[in-house]
């Protein structure tokens, strides 16, 4: 008997085993028999989708080898519990690809049609005079001010401020700024979305119903369309007339997009460096920006922050091109709650603001009042209606900022 029972056990197909299963009773009995088949196939979908999901999240947070990319740690702002998580992030900075097909003759005609728009707007924090400078050894004038304190402090009997001239000199801009643009995945939308197909005139007895209601629309003749402008092509326009116009500012600037996919592999992409001159490799640069992953704002700003407190300059401005809100595959305990990404952006946008940098959020996202307000200190951010506006508006919120 027991070899016949051993036997019988060895013939039952695959996948026919009785499931067994630990429910209330804790005894490992079977399924009940009149479980509804239904229930149990959208309960085995469910489990492979989860399982398909959470596969594909480990291997985009593993990514691929980042090489001798230089990494950074910076602290995130979880705000459940109101405390920072030290080292939380890392950011991997790389260049952007400079050796590819990308066509730049139309970033050049984009230079040429904003560049007088831009030379407008920019004459109104253009330095067009002298700056007397006061209490100097050398100069074209006695500064009386300090010709009578040097006075007193011989009558006094001490040593007297030999400094007491004044000169004229060129007023300098001291300025560094630095723009972060948004790579996510969504910058790969069109523009202008294509407009839903409008079926209310088709006739339905038309068609041939025995080769089925859908073989009629093989007939049906499409003109191909031609692909649409596209977020990322609006935000390459934004950087090419901001570098054009600060080149002849003079005003010292980097352009960065930022992407990535988890806490461990968000990527900053160096379109041009602060001191990097303005050349055919930043076009190029620029070109090569393009949609990667997801939104993970907070490092990227503490990121760009840190880089700006490195300038040294006297004024610094971030300003942040974007199409949404932040977001990633584990900004916050739990996977889609906006309100994590969201407050650690507006952490790190305000711990900016503490150290004496200039920000400021520009969006195309026209939902963007609902996060930006809560994001944005003393409301520095800006919704773009419409999107062709982008690059100048960019121009003139850079303008408003820089010229006090």
């Amino acid at each position: 008997n027991e070899q016949l029972s051993q036997s019988m056990a060895m013939e039952i197909p695959t996948g026919q085993e009785e499931e067994a299963v630990y429910g209330d009773a804790g005894d490992g009995s079977q399924r009940q028999i009149d479980l509804d088949i239904k229930e149990l196939k959208d309960e085995r979908d469910t489990l492979k989708r989860r399982v398909d999901m959470e596969r594909s999240a480990v291997a985009h947070a593993l990514g691929k080898s980042q090489g001798d990319a230089r990494s950074f740690r910076y602290d995130e702002w979880d705000y459940l519990n109101r405390t920072y998580l030290r080292a939380w992030c890392r950011v991997f900075e790389q260049p952007l690809g400079t050796d590819g097909e990308d066509d730049i003759a139309p970033l050049k005609a984009v230079i040429r049609a904003y560049q007088n728009t831009v030379q407008r707007q920019l004459e109104q924090i253009r330095p067009t005079g002298l700056e007397r400078i006061r209490r100097v050894q050398d100069g074209d004038e006695l500064d009386l001010n300090a010709v009578i304190e040097a006075r007193q402090d011989i009558r006094a009997g001490q040593s007297a401020d030999e400094r007491v001239y004044s000169r004229k000199e060129r007023v300098q801009r001291d300025v560094s700024a630095i723009f972060l643009v948004d790579l996510s995945a969504s910058t790969d939308d069109p523009i202008h979305p294509p407009e839903p197909r409008d079926w209310s005139n088709y006739e339905e007895d038309e068609s041939d119903t025995r080769a089925g209601w859908y073989a009629s629309f093989d007939e049906i003749e499409e003109e191909p369309e031609e692909p649409g402008r596209k977020i990322i092509d609006l935000e390459r326009e934004a950087m090419v007339v901001m570098a054009a116009a600060l080149e002849a500012l003079g005003d010292s600037y980097g352009i960065y997009g930022f992407s990535g996919y988890s806490k461990d592999n968000v990527e900053l992409f160096i379109a041009k460096e602060p001191d990097d001159a303005f050349s055919h490799t930043t076009l190029k640069s620029i070109a090569a920006m393009a949609p990667k992953g997801s939104t993970r704002m907070g490092p990227a700003i503490r990121h760009a922050t840190q880089k700006l407190m490195n300038t040294g300059s006297a004024m610094k401005v971030l300003m942040v091109i974007s199409d949404g809100f932040p977001q990633d595959c584990d900004y916050g305990p739990v996977r889609g709650n906006h309100d994590y990404g969201v407050e650690d952006t507006a952490k790190a946008l305000q711990e900016s603001q503490q150290k004496g940098i200039e920000t400021f959020c520009m969006t195309v996202d026209k939902s963007g009042h609902d996060y930006l307000k809560r994001m944005c200190p003393d409301e520095r951010y800006m919704i773009i209606e419409e999107m062709e506006d982008l690059p100048s508006q960019l121009t003139k919120v850079y303008a408003a900022l820089t010229g006090k």
